[in-house]
């Protein structure tokens, strides 16, 4: 039987990719969507595949043609020089094709009651379509340095949903009418989700929950949700108002990342590891270190202008683990410590210290707007 793939070109409000097929026998059998756009790793931002809207015609399900698909795409961006991948998907599936979870969940809710309590201390009003720029500028800013959000510069022409009477999105004012914070939510079936909320300091955060608090209690809700970093200064709010906070870190499902090339991944992320080391002022002391990962290995090293690769030195200390743990280092997923005694992961001992300057455990978070 002939199978044949498919490329066509795609943009869907300011995301432009690939639409990538696979054909039998002239019959379109499987098929996705390829996204390119930039995501950061700190505050690197690294060419990076998004992979959405994977779908199999029912009646070609469970033959394999999702895994042809997949890996015949994984092949595709490796050509076309993407270092990374991103998707957000079903439980025990892609993990079969290098991906691993690299972004946890984290839920933020407050009862609608408690957020009488606060403060509206800036005017808001309804988002315009023109005001997107402005926003987009804003997101980047609040979160130049949260691995795992995608930079909406690159994704300038995107647009925030249409706006509803009385129900947002919302944008927040200084007193020089300039934006200083927003919240995009949806109303779907009488629930209401926050799926965007960014603002420069915590008197402009209340100001937008007390919005939110009053849209919910005219819904009848009980409770307003959001997903948030678990780093957010929200938190801080929460404490006084009482609000309760989960996070869950998937096992093979949600949000999800692969290395597709080692060696540009590495480039990519100099910048951010270079200033963790700078910063720690262990620059000089840190050895040269050689990553052998299944994609193949590369060395960084440090020298007077900071570090570079040179895949050529013989010299280093041997690190070995899959792609899919360094993307995990990377992101801040899991702690150097949490993979030092893992299956397959060899660390020297005495190199610890400086692989946990160079890879803290953070908050890697993708806002539910950017999700695909």
């Amino acid at each position: 039987m002939s199978i044949l793939f498919q490329i066509k070109d795609k943009i869907d409000n300011g995301r432009r990719g690939k639409t990538i097929e696979l054909i039998r026998e002239n019959q379109l059998v499987s098929s996705l969507w390829a996204i390119d756009f930039r995501m950061r790793v700190g505050e690197s931002p690294v060419r990076t595949c998004g992979i959405g809207d994977v779908s199999t015609v029912e009646a070609f399900r469970k033959q394999g043609n999702a895994r042809i698909l997949l890996e015949f795409t994984n092949a595709w961006m490796r050509e076309q020089g993407y270092a990374m991948a991103l998707l957000f998907g079903i439980p025990d599936f892609y993990h079969r094709f290098g991906y691993g979870t690299s972004l946890p969940n984290v839920e933020l809710s407050f009862s609608t009651t408690a957020l009488r309590d606060c403060r509206k201390r800036h005017r808001w009003r309804q988002m315009k379509p023109s005001d997107r720029f402005v926003c987009h500028k804003l997101f980047d800013r609040l979160n130049r340095e949260r691995s795992g959000s995608l930079c909406r510069k690159f994704l300038g022409d995107r647009r925030f949903p249409k706006p509803e009477k009385g129900r947002g999105p919302f944008v927040a004012m200084d007193s020089r009418d300039r934006i200083v914070g927003y919240v995009v939510l949806r109303v779907y079936e009488g629930s209401l989700r926050v799926t965007d909320f960014q603002a420069k300091d915590m008197a402009i955060s209340e100001t937008l929950l007390h919005r939110l608090g009053r849209i919910a209690r005219d819904l009848g809700q009980e409770t307003v949700s959001m997903g948030i970093p678990g780093d957010h200064p929200l938190i801080h709010v929460a404490i006084r108002l009482g609000g309760i906070l989960r996070q869950q870190w998937p096992r093979n499902g949600e949000g999800m990342v692969r290395i597709l090339n080692l060696e540009g991944t590495m480039r990519s992320v100099l910048g951010t590891l270079n200033q963790r080391l700078k910063i720690a002022g262990a620059l000089e002391s840190c050895p040269a270190l050689r990553w052998v990962t299944d994609l193949g290995q590369c060395v960084l090293v440090p020298g007077k202008e900071g570090l570079y690769l040179d895949s050529d030195r013989k010299k280093a200390i041997r690190i070995e683990m899959t792609q899919m743990a360094l993307s995990r280092l990377l992101l801040g997923y899991e702690s150097v410590a949490g993979l030092a005694d893992t299956k397959d992961v060899s660390m020297p001992r005495h190199v610890l210290p400086f692989l946990e300057v160079l890879f803290p455990q953070g908050h890697p978070y993708c806002w539910r707007f950017d999700h695909f």
